[in-house]
This record gives C-alpha cells, structure tokens and sequence, in this order.
C-alpha cells in the first residue's frame, strides 16, 4: 500500500488556487494572439503570418527555389500544387496559395495573368517562409516570378582570362556579328556534342578560336553562362 509522505505538497492548502491563477492567466495572455484565427483553413495561417510586424528596417531573408515544372494541379482557386525540378536533378512539391505574389521578368503581374503560366516546362523562381511551411508541413510559395530565357548565342571565343578558381572572363564574336562579354562561374553546366561534362574538363578548353553555344543567365551586359556546349571547329 502506497503511503502519503508527511512532507507531500500535493495537498497543499493554497495549491489549486495558484493553479486556478496561472491557468487563467495564460489563457488570458493567448486569446489576443488566437482570437479570429481558424487554422483549418490554411489561408487564414498564412495571413497570420503576414501580420506579424518585424522591428523598423529588419527584413526576412526568404529561401530561394529556382525550377522549372514538371506538373500543375489545383482542385480549388487560387490554390495549386506544384512539383518542380531543381537544376541539382531532385525534385520537390511546393503551393501556390491566393497571397501569392507573382511577377514576370521581375515586374509585377496579376494572378489571373498568371495562373495560365504554371504550366509544365516554365522556368520560375520563388521565394518561402520557413515558418509557415513548418506551421503547414508545405511548402508555401510567397513570391513567384516566371522567368523568360535568354535566346541562345552561337559564337566563337576570342579571349578567356580567369581571376579565380570556376570563374572565366569570356570576350566572344557572334555569329551574328559584334562583341560580347560573358562570365563562366561555378554554376555553369558543360556540354560536348548535347552531352554533359565535368568543369574540370571543361575549363582548358576555354581557349581562343573556340566555337561555343552559350545560354545566358539574363540579357543583362557581362552576364553569367548558364549552359554551354562546345562545338566542334
């Protein structure tokens, strides 16, 4: 048989009132914060967060997706599942919620404008809050911005200086006449006859008179090489 310990507290006389206290107190602390919050519907979850105010000046650093679709689904407006390939070749499943913001070419766009873009092959680039993908175990896409590629460049390297380690200075004469600059970065994906190639391999190659096909990674003067293949002379 179990005893009571003479020395228990478990009975003390002022006990269930300080417990009756603390209880009322923390209730009364969260209902500001819970008040008019449903959180079975994800919209209302995602404006919380919204609503959270950061100190004056300070801003989140969201994480970045760059990919491309694969696939598309939506069972209710504004709402769609998308699954992405990365450039790593994994893929992932991310949403597009109604607060999504959208932009093309880093302008602003309607959502209606936009929705008819999140099609298979679109290259995009997003942003998240951490935070509320881990209140939703999803990932919540905040800002979506639909890329347009670059056209290709046929051209022949003239000159390639290097100041560091993966990265190349590149001056080309096109094929359709005048003189680029371009940079090869860590980033960079290699390519010989439509097969890809490891840097190391591929660096030594970048070399005076030789012909490359380059995608860029913008139009932008001096811009990076997303992919280039080399091109037998």
């Amino acid at each position: 048989m179990l005893r009571e310990r003479p020395n228990s507290t478990m009975n003390a006389p002022g006990r269930p009132i300080l417990t009756f206290l603390l209880s009322w107190i923390l209730i009364a602390l969260a209902a500001p914060i819970l008040s008019g919050q449903d959180f079975a519907d994800p919209s209302d979850i995602i404006n919380y967060f919204h609503s959270r105010q950061l100190p004056p000046g300070q801003k989140p650093a969201l994480p970045e997706i760059d990919g491309k679709i694969q696939n598309c689904t939506t069972a209710k407006p504004g709402w769609y599942g998308v699954t992405l390939d990365l450039e790593n070749g994994k893929q992932i499943h991310v949403i597009v919620a109604p607060s999504t913001k959208f932009y093309k070419d880093y302008k602003p766009i309607d959502a209606n404008a936009a929705y008819p873009q999140l099609h298979q092959g679109q290259k995009i680039r997003a942003l998240h809050k951490p935070e509320t993908d881990e209140a939703l175990r999803s990932i919540i896409i905040t800002d979506l911005m639909f890329e347009t590629p670059p056209p290709e460049i046929t051209a022949t390297i003239r000159s390639a200086s290097s100041s560091k380690a993966g990265s190349y200075a590149l001056a080309l004469t096109s094929d359709k006449g005048g003189e680029i600059q371009m940079l090869v970065d860590p980033q960079t994906k290699f390519y010989k006859d439509y097969k890809p190639m490891e840097s190391v391999a591929a660096y030594p190659r970048l070399i005076a008179g030789q012909k490359v096909r380059i995608l860029p990674k913008s139009t932008a003067a001096n811009s990076s090489i997303s992919d280039l293949m080399f091109v037998d002379r």
